[in-house]
């Protein structure tokens, strides 16, 4: 068996640089933000969150389902085609199917809140005119762990929700 010998200050550097990395990689690596990535918009998820379903093409739109691993929040996600005013529709039917309040308009965006046997939450609805795009967000339960829903990328900025006034 041969041992590994390092002759000179340059092998020994680039050794101890790569046993670093190696160390720091595997340290950090389940407190890196996870990527999540569809054709209209994107969102790093925090180490403690998770894609329970999706994302899921249905048509031209998509969809996805989050949740934390603690089983105390979730956000459902959709994205897709929309007419001018669908916002609206979509935003009176959830808000009726969720036994939410009515719709506002806040920062350019549909917001309701929500709170039935026990689960409680808010919808956000955005729609980019421009591109004939609809967002639907809907959070519920522990409402700031999802917080980084406002932390979305992705080309259609008008699709971005914004966070509500308290």
């Amino acid at each position: 068996m041969h041992a590994l010998v390092l002759r000179n200050r340059r092998q020994r550097t680039i050794a101890a640089l790569c046993l670093f990395l190696i160390v720091l990689f595997s340290w950090g690596g389940g407190a890196c933000a996870t990527p999540l990535t569809t054709q209209y918009f994107g969102l790093n998820l925090p180490p403690d969150w998770m894609v329970l379903d999706g994302p899921r093409k249905e048509g031209k739109s998509v969809r996805v389902q989050l949740g934390n691993k603690a089983k105390t929040a979730a956000v459902a996600l959709a994205a897709g085609p929309a007419r001018p005013g669908d916002a609206e529709k979509a935003a009176d039917a959830y808000a009726k199917r969720l036994r939410g309040t009515k719709p506002t308009v806040q920062n350019g965006q549909l917001y309701f809140t929500f709170g039935h046997q026990g689960e409680h939450g808010y919808a956000i609805l955005r729609e980019d005119a421009l591109s004939g795009l609809l967002l639907i967000c809907i959070v519920s339960g522990d409402l700031k762990a999802a917080d980084f829903v406002y932390e979305m990328r992705g080309p259609y900025k008008a699709l971005r929700p914004v966070r509500p006034a308290p």
